[in-house]
């Protein structure tokens, strides 16, 4: 809880020879129960050629429960700029994601933020299988998670189920209940800053189930408004280009003190933008 992982490499391409090969680029866990929450996973990658003819897998990290009754829960995270190397030489499967989990009957990845994270192009084989996030086996759960700049597959699976993704928002389709597509509108998603602006469709998305922990990655309280945010981060009623109280303002027209309130009274909604324009014989001013 609480950790960073920065710039981690594992596999051969990096001369860093890990138990597994190119698996795991920051973690690799085995056989065990894990619970991974606000964490960042920034610039880490696997790849290399491999004597088993696979390439990297988990860039990010990996987790992999064959043949024993593990679990992992992964909340409130980030993962940005992940990716599986290059590979030298033959290969006969295809890459999986920043995240790669591998047998787990028990799995859920919730309110995390992915971007820029990238699986590899292999020759005579396709890219890779999901940039953020590969499941084999099991019946996952993603939901309340941001997927940008992730491929066209965002999640998937390796054994052609990729369970559940539900209320989740993403720059490309995604199947599942309440699913959300378009620009997530991070505070700079090429800087690193997942953050959400103040006008993303990711803040109080009614029917989000309000998450069990308490703080969000910037340790702010994990529900801000009348509904959960998706993602990492909370965003903060006061915060962004708008400052404001995050409620509704009424704007009053009033000439030499009077006016009808009937008609000169105008409700302006949270989050709206206002603009005001005065009219003269000698011009307009805004």
């Amino acid at each position: 809880i609480g950790c960073t992982f920065e710039g981690n490499r594992s596999g051969s391409n990096f001369n860093v020879l890990s138990p597994k090969g190119a698996s795991g680029g920051a973690i690799y866990i085995s056989a065990s129960r894990a619970l991974i929450q606000n964490s960042i996973f920034s610039g880490n990658r696997t790849g290399g050629f491999q004597p088993s003819g696979t390439t990297g897998s988990g860039s990010a990290f990996l987790f992999s429960s064959t043949g024993s009754p593990g679990e992992i829960t992964v909340r409130g995270c980030e993962f940005h700029d992940n990716h599986i190397a290059p590979s030298t030489g033959f290969q006969s499967a295809p890459s999986k994601g920043a995240v790669h989990i591998l047998g787990s009957p028990v799995a859920s990845i919730e309110h995390c933020s992915f971007s820029g994270n990238r699986s590899v192009f292999t020759p005579g084989v396709g890219y890779g299988v999901g940039g953020a996030i590969t499941y084999e086996g099991g019946a996952p759960i993603t939901r309340g998670c941001i997927f940008h700049d992730c491929g066209t597959n965002p999640v998937a699976s390796d054994t052609g189920v990729a369970g559940t993704v539900t209320q989740c928002f993403s720059d490309v389709t995604m199947t599942g209940t309440g699913n959300q597509t378009g620009d997530p509108r991070f505070v700079d998603s090429f800087g690193g800053d997942l953050s959400l602006r103040y006008d993303s469709s990711c803040i109080d998305v009614p029917g989000l189930p309000t998450p069990s922990y308490l703080r969000d990655l910037a340790g702010q309280a994990r529900v801000m408004g009348p509904f959960a945010d998706i993602g990492a981060y909370e965003h903060s009623q006061g915060e962004g280009l708008y400052p404001g109280t995050g409620e509704d303002l009424i704007l009053r027209t009033l000439v030499n003190g009077t006016g009808d309130p009937a008609l000169n009274n105008k409700t302006v909604p949270s989050r709206s933008i206002l603009d005001v324009e005065l009219r003269s014989p000698s011009g307009v001013f805004s």
